[in-house]
């Protein structure tokens, strides 16, 4: 079962180094905020941390381990190690239920569980709480924009390369192709040629 991290020196450590890497738009009373809304949770293997079809406020980011985003139980979208990764902000923004589920695929897996809802009612300036969450959002949204453009750029490379793969093939096919006419060709002048010997044959 998942399970918080007790020790105040990690949760500190891990936090600053979570705060300077990942989180690093926010300022440091913004990330105070969110940190004192959140939990760092540590999963083993085969935890689940986000449930397809279930509701909940939580966003949460990736500090350290592996984890695999499932569709309808067996099938994997995609499978992350990238630290500050996040997940669940869709549900937290459109208030629907999680369209995928998320699960840890190895042991000491840690992740920052943002509790958006929590955080909403425990604020006492409802402006300054939407403006970190607005800020969050778009810090979420901005990477995952720019994962997915560089994405797109590598599959458009890919593409190239095999559209000029399979034009060079299409090159050595049409080569084969002319050089079997020609091969043909050659054998029709050679049967041509024995005729005409034999025919000098039976003449003399």
């Amino acid at each position: 079962m998942p399970h918080s991290i007790s020790d105040e020196k990690k949760k500190e450590d891990l936090l600053e180094k979570l705060h300077r890497s990942i989180l690093s738009s926010l300022k440091d009373e913004e990330f105070d905020r969110i940190a004192k809304s959140s939990k760092l949770v540590v999963f083993k293997q085969g935890d689940y941390f986000i449930k397809e079809g279930t509701f909940d406020d939580r966003i949460y980011c990736l500090i350290s381990g592996e984890v695999e985003v499932v569709k309808d139980k067996s099938y994997t979208v995609a499978a992350i190690s990238t630290p500050g990764a996040r997940f669940g902000q869709l549900g937290v923004i459109d208030g629907q239920a999680r369209s995928a589920a998320v699960r840890a695929t190895s042991d000491n897996t840690i992740c920052l569980a943002i509790n958006a809802g929590q955080l909403k009612e425990t604020s006492s300036n409802p402006a300054e709480r939407d403006q970190i969450l607005d800020k969050l959002f778009t810090t979420i949204l901005a990477e995952r924009l720019r994962h997915t453009t560089e994405t797109l750029t590598i599959v458009r490379k890919e593409l190239t390369s095999t559209r000029e793969e399979l034009e060079k093939a299409q090159t050595g096919l049409s080569e084969i192709e002319t050089i079997k006419n020609q091969n043909k060709t050659f054998v029709r002048l050679l049967k041509s040629l024995e005729k005409q010997i034999s025919n000098i044959d039976i003449e003399e």
